[in-house]
């Protein structure tokens, strides 16, 4: 798991290339499986995610809960 703020992503990465709002109780396909690891399917949870270019072969995709600093990777 990795803590890092949207602030600091974009400080480090830039502005992400891509972003995603959307409620993990509507489901989620199996790339954001791992968000079940630390919340019950049935919770209504908004979620914001943010992905950015780390390398040329590798993107990092973050997700963030409203009001809170921690991210899920």
């Amino acid at each position: 798991m990795m803590k890092l703020s949207l602030k600091e992503g974009n400080n480090q990465y830039g502005e992400p290339f891509e972003t995603d709002k959307f409620n993990i109780k509507n489901g989620v396909p199996d790339f954001k499986m791992k968000l079940y690891n630390n919340f019950e399917e049935n919770k209504s949870i908004d979620i914001f995610e943010a992905t950015w270019h780390k390398s040329d072969t590798t993107n990092l995709t973050l997700w963030y809960i409203k009001g809170k600093k921690n991210s899920f990777l």
